[in-house]
């Protein structure tokens, strides 16, 4: 990574306006990664995620926060007050250099300040305006609050994760994961919606609805219960079928496992290798391909099994697995993450400088390659107002005295 490094992304010809909070900030991160030009639009007083945790050496301070700096790479950064008059202008006048505008305000807000779709179309029709909300623009919950969690819970994904003892509440998952996949599809369909405009010159409204977004996510449960009436309950550890997935706990930690009994292409290979340390026990026995009598006794089998994988450690499983062409993982903490041997080999990590803490600090990277337009981290996340000058002078033609009465009236 080299601090604005100039390099050409896949998407160097795309400018992307930022106006969103947590619920769209990764949307328009995957755009500026892949070298859209995006414009992080923050209030004069900051980001309100700029308060977020954890913070560098544990300091609470707005520049120090490693949740903004990790969603907001590859981004410049300007402070505008949409509220007033004159910050609406400005607004205005940078949507009309844009191709996409992410924003994550609840419905009717931006409407009541004249600045709606149908307002900026107006002055920029090929504009792509994407608008990540909770339950979406429209129905009868549109206007209530959400958030991360809310969604996680509406969308039927929360009643099926946790332990099998129903007695015990049903679980979430860590960080914003209904933000990151209601940006995954908010970026897609932006991109969709910019091709689209290539062939008709016309930009439209995209209405994400976080809660949707993770119902898509929940796979088979809506149509098994749909088709069947089956309710899809909580089944720690495997899918509702001991023939795929369980964790084990191993000699340093634990490991996931695809067993595979009631196969005769599988469970055979793993019989061989329970044999070789000795610990086969009675897994040998013909009965194990015998669906029913194996799933009546599967409390036995895991038993059995994780008396042996207790004997060994999460890695020495997953290398020998391999060599017998078995599905092991060892269930990697951060620190193994970070030392993984294969995410390494393909640089997976970047290193990314803070010149102003006089620190770099380690990034995750992207999970592809685009070979043509390698991706990569040109610039850290902007400091509050830094690219002002930058952008209001050097690109809407302000002058230094119409930029100094902007700050002293709180405009930017």
């Amino acid at each position: 990574m080299n601090q604005d490094d100039g390099s050409v992304g896949a998407l160097s010809h795309v400018r992307v306006l930022d106006l969103s909070d947590e619920k769209g900030v990764y949307a328009a991160k995957l755009l500026a990664d892949l070298g859209a030009d995006t414009i992080k639009v923050e209030p004069p007083g900051g980001d309100l995620t700029r308060q977020f945790g954890p913070f560098v050496d544990d300091v609470p301070d707005p520049a120090r926060s490693l949740f903004f700096f990790h969603y907001n790479t590859n981004k410049r950064g300007i402070t505008l007050d949409v509220e007033r008059a004159e910050g609406r202008r400005l607004l205005l006048e940078l949507v009309r250099r844009a191709d996409i505008l992410i924003e994550s305000f609840p419905p009717g807000f931006l409407a009541g300040l004249d600045l709606a779709y149908a307002d900026l179309a107006r002055i920029n029709p090929g504009l792509v305006m994407a608008s990540i909300t909770p339950f979406g623009q429209h129905g009868p919950h549109a206007h209530y609050k959400g958030s991360d969690l809310v969604a996680w819970a509406m969308s039927g994904y929360m009643a099926i994760m946790g332990y099998e003892d129903l007695s015990l509440p049903p679980l979430t998952v860590p960080f914003l994961q209904c933000c990151h996949t209601a940006g995954y599809y908010a970026a897609t369909t932006a991109l969709a919606a910019v091709l689209y405009r290539a062939t008709t010159g016309r930009g439209q409204h995209i209405d994400v609805s976080m809660q949707e977004a993770m119902a898509t996510m929940s796979e088979t449960p809506n149509v098994f219960y749909s088709m069947d009436e089956v309710v899809l309950t909580r089944q720690w550890g495997y899918n509702g079928d001991p023939s795929g997935l369980r964790v084990f706990r191993s000699k340093d930690g634990y490991v996931d496992m695809g067993l595979g009994p009631f196969r005769r292409d599988i469970w055979p290979r793993w019989m061989t290798w329970m044999d070789a340390d000795g610990q086969l026990g009675d897994l040998g026995d013909e009965r194990w391909l015998d669906r029913e009598w194996g799933m009546a006794h599967c409390d036995q089998m895991y038993g059995q099994v994780e008396a042996w994988t207790t004997t060994r450690t999460g890695y020495d499983l997953f290398n020998e697995a391999q060599t017998r062409r078995l599905e092991v993982a060892p269930v990697n903490d951060i620190p193994a993450v970070l030392a993984d041997p294969q995410l390494n080999a393909r640089g997976y990590f970047v290193q990314v400088p803070h010149p102003e803490l006089d620190r770099t600090v380690t990034y995750a990277g992207a999970p592809y390659d685009l070979h043509g337009t390698p991706w990569s981290i040109r610039r850290r996340a902007p400091l509050l107002g830094e690219h002002n000058r930058e952008i209001y002078l050097g690109e809407l033609g302000l002058t230094e005295q119409a930029l100094q009465e902007h700050r002293e009236h709180g405009v930017i």
